[in-house]
C-alpha cells in the first residue's frame, strides 16, 4: 500500500510540481493551501508524512507543526519543512517546533525525495531522547559548532576541540560514536591522530570528514580511518549532516 503524504503550501504551482514528483515516485498525495485545512486533513486522512511550508495563511508552519505535535492523533507524524526562509534562526525554529527535517527552497528534487524516504523509514523512537551517544568534533568553525549545539543536543553529548592544544582533552576513543574532523584545521595532523587511536575506536563509530571545495589529499587521511566514514564538502545543507547523524543512531 502506497505511503500517503500531506503537502501544506499556499503556492499552487509548488503543490502541483511536488505532487507530480511524489506521485511519480509511488506515493499517494493529498494537499492543502492553508494551515487550518492542513490540520483537518492531518487528523482525518491519517497521512504517513507531512511536507509543510512556513509562510502561509491559517497559521504559519511553525504553529501548525506545534499543533500537530500536541494532538494525540498526529503527535508521531513526521514533519518535513519546505520553505524559502533560509536563515539559521528559521531552520533552528523549525526543528524546535518538532520537524524531522528542514529543506530550503529552491530545492533539489532528488534531495527532497531522499529526505522523504528517510523520514518515512525512521522509527518513532528516534524522535525521543534514547540513550544519548557521544560526538567528538574537531573544528574552529563557530557556526558548525552552534549548529551542532542547537540541532543535535538531544541526540548527542558533544565534545568540541578547536585547537591542537586542546587535543589533550580528547575523550577516550572507545566512548565516541561519531567523530567529525574539519580538515580545514591545517595545524592538526589528522592522519597521525587517527593512527594513534585507531585500534581503540568503536567498530561501529562513524567518521565524518568535512572538506573544503577544492581540498586535495583527503584520500590519504581517509585511508587511515579503516572505519565507516563519509565526506561533507562545504558548503553543505544542515540536513545532509542530519541524515548522516540520524543513520548513525540506527546502528
Amino acid at each position: 500500500m502506497a505511503k500517503k503524504i500531506l503537502i501544506i503550501d499556499d503556492e499552487v504551482d509548488v503543490l502541483k510540481v511536488l505532487k507530480f514528483r511524489l506521485e511519480k515516485s509511488g506515493y499517494e498525495v493529498i494537499t492543502a493551501l492553508d494551515g487550518i485545512k492542513g490540520l483537518e486533513l492531518a487528523v482525518h486522512e491519517h497521512p504517513d508524512l507531512v511536507i509543510l511550508d512556513i509562510m502561509m495563511p491559517g497559521g504559519d508552519g511553525y504553529s501548525v507543526c506545534e499543533k500537530l505535535k500536541r494532538l494525540s492523533a498526529t503527535a508521531t507524524l513526521p514533519v518535513v519543512f519546505l520553505s524559502a526562509k533560509t536563515e539559521d534562526k528559521d531552520v533552528s525554529r523549525g526543528y524546535q517546533s518538532g520537524a524531522l527535517f528542514y529543506i530550503k527552497k529552491p530545492y533539489d528534487p532528488e534531495f527532497l525525495l531522499d529526505i522523504v524516504k528517510k523520514a518515512l523509514e525512521f522509527p518513532q523512537e528516534l524522535e525521543e531522547k534514547r540513550g544519548v551517544k557521544k560526538m567528538l568534533l574537531l573544528t574552529r568553525d563557530s557556526l558548525l559548532k552552534k549548529t551542532i549545539q542547537e540541532n543535535f543536543s538531544d541526540l548527542f553529548e558533544s565534545v568540541f576541540i578547536n585547537s591542537a592544544e586542546e587535543l589533550k582533552f580528547l575523550p577516550s576513543p572507545d566512548s565516541v560514536d561519531v567523530i567529525i574532523l574539519d580538515l580545514a584545521m591545517k595545524e592538526i595532523d589528522f592522519k597521525n591522530l587517527i593512527l594513534a587511536y585507531r585500534s581503540r575506536f568503536k567498530k561501529e563509530a562513524l567518521f565524518i570528514l568535512i572538506i573544503e571545495p577544492y581540498l586535495s589529499g583527503v584520500e590519504d587521511i581517509a585511508s587511515a580511518v579503516q572505519y565507516r566514514y563519509e565526506y561533507l564538502r562545504r558548503p553543505f545543507e544542515i540536513d545532509s549532516l542530519r541524515l548522516l547523524l540520524r543513520d548513525s543512531l540506527k546502528r
